[in-house]
């Protein structure tokens, strides 16, 4: 797993359910927060992903947190406010589907004109 490239000490991964793809990403990025997301409510906290990028870390999507977003309005419109696709990194292959989706507070993303490397620091795309 090459996501601990792009990870540190102060990245935080929000999920919406625990299973044998993430629990392995998890296992081999032991540096990163996860949080699980509720079902009722699955969008992460403006304050809270403000404060972690002000502390030098950053905040991802798993795929089941994208999924749960992506099932509802109000999440396509969070991600389409706080997601840029060229901050995305998936890894498909026989039996499993992986991705990961950078978000940014939504006057961050607004202000510097949707690039990651502008945004936050330099994450290489080691899926893709």
């Amino acid at each position: 797993m090459k996501m601990n490239q792009s990870w540190s000490n102060n990245t935080i991964v929000f999920y919406r359910k625990s299973n044998a793809d993430n629990d392995l990403v998890r296992y081999f990025n032991p540096k990163t927060i996860w949080q699980r997301v509720d079902k009722e409510n699955p969008i992460p906290e403006e304050d809270q992903i403000r404060a972690v990028y002000q502390s030098g870390g950053n905040v991802w999507l798993e795929t089941t947190a994208l999924d749960e977003m992506q099932s509802s309005t109000s999440g396509r419109q969070w991600l389409g406010a706080h997601a840029q696709t060229r901050c995305r990194k998936e890894l498909s292959a026989k039996g499993y589907s992986m991705k990961f989706q950078e978000v940014f507070p939504a006057d961050l993303v607004v202000k510097a004109g949707a690039d990651c490397l502008l945004i936050a620091s330099l994450h290489e795309n080691t899926f893709k």
